[in-house]
């Protein structure tokens, strides 16, 4: 397991589709969570992880990317976020994150260590947003429920759901459907 990666725990009754779903609620829900500048339990970065360095909001970058200095949301151009990706999927098991020759692992893992191009990691400026609680896990989870009357309906349309969306955005990125 690499510093710019997660693994959760899933039930191995889920179907393949399933944890595919899961996974991409997963993502999207970081993604948003992080949009909003918020950290694990949907909770704002506090501390030094909560500001920018001073040297960071007069870069260039930060003022090009017109960045406001009080809200952290790891965003400057969006790449970071969007290269997130689903890395495995096992019986039981999602693993998320950056994979090392992503492009984006170095700024991902500076983030998540606080380290941000320097050797030594600094705990106080670490931002590790791709850190679930257990509630956040449980509120995706909710939404493939595993038991109840209508449990295997829900899981249908909502995989049905994400696949669709899934399928939609490789039509707009690739130009034509993709054969699964």
């Amino acid at each position: 397991m690499n510093k710019a990666s997660k693994k959760i725990k899933i039930s191995s009754r889920y179907s393949e589709d399933e944890k595919l779903a899961i996974a991409d609620e997963i993502l999207e829900y970081i993604r948003e969570r992080s949009r909003r500048g918020n950290g694990p339990g949907d909770k704002k970065w506090s501390g030094d992880a909560g500001v920018y360095t001073k040297s960071y909001q007069n870069s260039l970058e930060f003022k090009a990317a017109g960045k406001k200095k009080g809200k952290v949301n790891q965003t400057l151009s969006g790449d970071m976020l969007v290269e997130m990706d689903v890395l495995k999927i096992s019986k039981d098991e999602i693993s998320y994150g950056f994979s090392t020759d992503s492009e984006q692992y170095g700024k991902a893992e500076g983030n998540i260590l606080g380290t941000y191009g320097k050797q030594k990691a600094n705990s106080k400026k670490a931002r590790d947003f791709l850190y679930l609680t257990n509630d956040e896990i449980r509120s995706i989870l909710s939404n493939y429920p595993l038991r109840g009357e209508d449990a295997k309906t829900t899981r249908e349309e909502n995989v049905q759901s994400r696949l669709s969306a899934i399928e939609g955005l490789r039509e707009f990125l690739f130009g034509k459907k993709q054969k699964s």
